[in-house]
């Protein structure tokens, strides 16, 4: 006798996304960041939570282990723990942050900080680079870049300095590109075997559970594996019923 499967799920709910400034620099006691939360990381990373953007998470990681994101208000930069004389709120020689979003997105702006006559920034998108200079800034006093650069979900971006030049960052003025995130959990008997689909529009927002029960009586699910994106399992069919539900880790 083949397996009788239900499959339960949990959707997140679709947002359109319009512009929005993420914040690297911090502004006060009172308001966190996006870049409250990288502060301290190092090249081993971290992901979280976009706090400007619901359902938009940033994976960043700093090029060195000596090297650690730091935001301080009006600021966000490296700090470089070997060195005596480093600029720790902005880039200087040497110092890389490595970044990446959970969806596509479209960069309105880059907003620096920090520029002088003669110095640039480079930013690296998939290994495509851009060497900005300030004669080349939408606004010199206001040290911004305007751009429509489309950067794909999980790709990573490169910020670093060469030679001499000292540059921050204040923030990205971006917008969210297709995909809800919305979760499809799916169920397909063959030969004997289940096969159970975990399937998203665009890149997940979350980290989600795939769970099973047998008993729903009891109510007794048990944890089979955590998921970040689309996901496969198959299953050997047995006489149980058994049911499948996705949960939010």
């Amino acid at each position: 006798m083949n397996k009788l499967v239900v499959v339960l799920f949990v959707v997140g709910l679709g947002l359109g996304v319009n512009a929005e400034m993420v914040y690297f620099k911090g502004i006060d006691a009172s308001t966190i960041t996006t870049g409250d939360l990288l502060e301290g990381v190092r090249n081993l990373g971290i992901t979280t939570n976009v706090q400007e953007i619901m359902g938009l998470l940033i994976s960043a990681r700093s090029g060195e282990t000596n090297q650690q994101l730091n935001a301080n208000n009006s600021y966000f930069g490296i700090n470089d723990t070997l060195t005596t004389n480093d600029v720790a709120d902005a880039f200087d020689v040497g110092e890389r942050m490595i970044i990446s979003f959970s969806k596509d997105i479209q960069v309105n702006r880059l907003d620096f900080n920090q520029f002088t006559a003669g110095e640039s920034i480079t930013v690296s998108v998939a290994g495509d680079v851009f060497e900005i200079h300030d004669l080349e800034l939408t606004h010199r006093g206001s040290d911004y870049l305007d751009t429509n650069l489309v950067v794909a979900a999980g790709a990573e971006i490169e910020f670093y300095t060469t030679g001499s030049s000292v540059v921050g960052l204040d923030g990205i003025d971006l917008t969210v590109l297709g995909g809800s995130g919305e979760l499809l959990l799916s169920l397909i008997p063959s030969n004997h075997m289940t096969h159970v689909t975990a399937h998203f529009d665009g890149a997940a927002t979350t980290n989600y559970i795939l769970q099973s029960c047998t008993n729903m009586v009891s109510n007794a699910w048990v944890n089979v594996s955590s998921f970040v994106g689309d996901t496969n399992w198959v299953f050997n069919a047995t006489n149980d019923v058994e049911y499948y539900r996705a949960i939010i880790d």
